[in-house]
């Protein structure tokens, strides 16, 4: 890691303000550049996946919710939903709801802010010529320009792993509130970069990493028994997640035991006003062996989902006993089930489904078959 005060730009030395300089400039003439020359091209066919989210972001003055994009895109835009929310921003912004332009021009904003948050990145680990250099290097890159050019989402989501590694980071070496809301915005950069590109799930080793070595002066693990409930006690955050886990627990075993009457009352009309039929708008012409089957997948996915609610304060005490490590933790997760909260709102279970089919799709149908 690169001294910390080596990136102080109020106090630091002048090479490290003509590398940001530099860099900006860099940045700032890659995305006008690729927006001007890209001008009046078509990357894809008129049924193609990127033509739908832009008729979907067209129609944003109509959405209530984030999430009712989807109603303009059969599910086109799940785990894009932060990509279709920059495009709708550049098509107000250069008011062109009908052209590739805004979507080309959105894919190149964020591969300026990455070509500037690398230079950021690389000099907090390596120092300041290492990150000029990996910022040069990615700048001319060929790929990235690929990746523009046929609006691809991946670059989107880029910018939000940068500043999820750059906050998880800062977080570990800041201290009381600062550390605080450095991991809370950490969680929500993470969040937002889960739902900017289906292919964000690759980075996920790389900031598990990022967040175990930025927090590196606080993870202490126990040493016996008596540690562990000395640390459960002394520290609120930890104890706030093992209950918010054991809840988990117990609302899959209800699930489990009631959900198969819950549904039958549903599809029979006899349940009562508060419970939604929402995903069973078609009874009348699906059989209840359809519902009941996928009563069965929600309850194995409820089934890993609290069981990994409740590991992640287990997990969190296995690595340290201090209070402010747990607390930072949640404050991570915290920030980033907000985001989620937001971006799956009103309908959260609906579109979370839609997510995690989205997750599953490259085992059936890959983009990359040769790759494969």
């Amino acid at each position: 890691m690169y001294p910390v005060n080596q990136l102080d730009f109020t106090s630091l030395n002048r090479w490290v303000c003509l590398y940001f300089i530099v860099v900006t400039c860099i940045a700032a003439s890659s995305f006008f550049l690729t927006t001007f020359f890209s001008r009046g091209i078509r990357p894809d066919g008129l049924a193609s996946d990127a033509t739908k989210q832009i008729q979907a972001a067209a129609q944003s003055k109509k959405w209530r919710w984030p999430s009712d994009m989807h109603k303009y895109i059969d599910c086109k835009a799940s785990m894009k939903d932060v990509g279709v929310l920059m495009l709708a921003l550049f098509q107000t912004i250069m008011k062109d709801r009908k052209s590739f332009a805004p979507l080309i021009a959105s894919c190149a904003f964020s591969n300026a802010v990455s070509i500037i948050l690398i230079y950021v990145v690389g000099a907090m680990y390596f120092g300041p010529t290492a990150g000029f250099l990996l910022s040069l290097f990615f700048a001319s890159s060929f790929w990235t320009y690929q990746v523009i050019l046929s609006c691809g989402y991946q670059i989107t989501a880029l910018p939000f792993f940068l500043l999820t590694v750059l906050c998880a980071d800062h977080a570990g070496r800041a201290g009381g509130m600062a550390a605080l809301v450095l991991a809370g915005l950490s969680g929500v950069s993470f969040a937002l970069m889960m739902f900017s590109s289906a292919s964000s799930r690759k980075w996920l080793p790389l900031i598990f990493a990022a967040f175990l070595y930025g927090h590196r002066s606080l993870l202490s693990p126990p040493e016996s028994l008596q540690a562990v409930f000395s640390a459960m006690t002394a520290s609120p955050a930890l104890m706030l997640m093992l209950a918010i886990g054991v809840i988990a627990v117990l609302l899959w075993i209800l699930a489990a035991i009631f959900s198969a009457q819950i549904v039958r009352a549903i599809y029979d009309g006899t349940a009562p006003g508060f419970i939604s039929d929402d995903f069973m708008q078609a009874r009348s012409e699906t059989p209840m062996s359809v519902y009941m089957a996928r009563r069965l997948r929600f309850i194995k996915v409820f089934f890993v989902f609290s069981l990994a609610v409740l590991a992640l304060p287990i997990f969190s005490l296995l690595l340290s006993t201090k209070p402010n490590f747990h607390a930072e933790v949640l404050s991570f997760v915290m920030g980033f089930f907000v985001v989620v909260a937001v971006l799956t709102a009103p309908r959260f279970l609906t579109n979370i489904r839609h997510y995690f089919n989205y997750w599953i799709i490259a085992q059936v149908s890959p983009h990359f078959p040769f790759y494969q």
